[in-house]
């Protein structure tokens, strides 16, 4: 997690959904690179297809990495195979979207003591985590059964997966060989497209997602005077009071 592979889960800081002016620990299902779980779990020609495609890119990231043929061979087999039964326990798409049931507020003691398929005190110490009390366990029902799965798989197979979502997370910043694996998979195989971006695009892209805020300082420092923020401010504050007065005027909806 330290170093952006994300195995198992994701989490991030974020607004509490029913109480904007609180930040909150937020955790959610992942751990499948595949993104989506009917990947793993429908089996019409076009999935299959794909699916096929992603152990065969499994298998080359473990040869790129030095693994030998048959070690690679395995190795991918115990990835996919894990990742399927995460894929099993993780919730639809239509349920993601209903933000009632993606909100179960618990304190982190609960959460640790309900899942504990790892050391949370490592877990926590180590991602720099040291001062929540609470989190949203956004998929009550794919934590418990992560739980499960995990009880099963074996130690070599969560270090095969393990090594795997690391590989994963970095190729596109290793050589040549491993970022075109990538895309052959993730560009090609997956949405479509027939080329790679060119280097500059890449490396744009990356400057965008890690120093966005940082340069968007700078440009409003140059280019958004105090005196834009006041008009914009006075703007937005119009907008909430003509919204308002829309929305009273309303006969269909209640208070």
């Amino acid at each position: 997690h330290v170093e952006s592979a994300s195995p198992f889960f994701g989490f991030y800081i974020g607004a509490d959904d029913k109480n904007s002016t609180m930040n909150l620990l937020q955790f959610y299902q992942g751990g499948i690179s595949m993104g989506d779980r009917d990947y793993y779990l429908q089996n019409d020609d076009n999935t299959l297809k794909i699916r096929n495609a992603y152990k065969a890119y499994i298998n080359k990231l473990f040869t790129l990495a030095g693994y030998q043929e048959q070690e690679a061979a395995e190795a991918a087999e115990a990835v996919l195979d894990l990742e399927t039964e995460i894929a099993k326990v993780s919730v639809d798409r239509a349920t993601l979207r209903d933000v009632h049931k993606n909100y179960n507020k618990m304190t982190i003691k609960e959460f640790t003591s309900r899942f504990n398929f790892i050391d949370w005190e490592i877990f926590f110490k180590e991602t720099g985590i040291c001062k929540s009390e609470e989190l949203n366990a956004g998929q009550v029902t794919f934590f418990a059964g992560l739980t499960e799965v995990l009880k099963k798989a074996s130690l070599e197979q969560q270090k095969d997966y393990l090594a795997f979502k690391l590989l994963n997370s970095a190729a596109n910043y290793l050589s040549d060989d491993f970022v075109n694996a990538n895309f052959d998979f993730y560009g090609r195989a997956l949405q479509g497209k027939e080329k790679l971006q060119p280097r500059w695009k890449s490396s744009l892209a990356v400057v965008n997602r890690s120093l966005a805020e940082a340069f968007g300082q700078m440009y409003v420092e140059k280019y958004f005077p105090a005196s834009s923020k006041e008009k914009m401010l006075e703007m937005v504050a119009n907008l909430q009071t003509a919204l308002g007065e829309r929305i009273n005027a309303l006969e269909w909806m209640s208070d």
